[in-house]
């Protein structure tokens, strides 16, 4: 490094300062509550509610089954709520995220695969733990009649046994 031009070290150090000088610009805060990317996850959130008032005309209305897999007809006002809070956070959510950390850029295009996609994705996290709670309650329950029929079989084997030493408790 001593070998270095003064020239050269001088136009580096000046390019690392002017990098660090734009980079102090910016605020967490100002990163973090840029309006336009406020926007796009309110707006995320209310492509997905959208999606959420489609399936629930088409459940209500068409008496066809819900393709988010909601059961709508049980629900009370206070769960509708929740329901629909939860529904709307958790895409604006992922719409902000997914912008702010520039996985996804920002346009409309990529508002609307998320107000649609992520429905499908909640409603999959919803279900799976009843799902997979299911599963195992039917294999336990599968295992229990494996269990029942094996022992069956036993007391079968077992009286055939005792059958055939009486038969031959007889003949002998």
């Amino acid at each position: 490094m001593a070998d270095l031009d003064p020239q050269i070290a001088q136009a580096v150090t000046a390019k690392v300062q002017a990098a660090m000088q734009e980079a102090m610009k910016w605020n967490t805060y100002e990163i973090l509550l840029n309006s336009e990317t406020l926007h796009f996850g309110f707006a995320c959130g209310i492509v997905s509610l959208l999606v959420m008032c489609a399936d629930w005309v088409s459940v209500t209305q068409l008496n066809k089954e819900s393709a988010l897999s909601i059961p709508y007809k049980g629900l009370s006002w206070s769960k509708w709520i929740k329901l629909l809070i939860a529904w709307w956070g958790a895409a604006a959510i992922v719409g902000y995220l997914s912008v702010l950390t520039e996985v996804l850029q920002m346009s409309k295009q990529t508002m609307l695969a998320i107000g649609l996609a992520w429905p499908v994705a909640f409603a999959k996290l919803l279900t799976t733990p009843a799902t997979l709670q299911n599963n195992q309650s039917n294999a336990e329950a599968a295992e229990a009649e494996a269990v029942k029929a094996k022992a069956a079989e036993a007391e079968a084997a077992k009286a055939k046994a005792a059958e055939a030493e009486a038969a031959k408790a007889k003949i002998g």
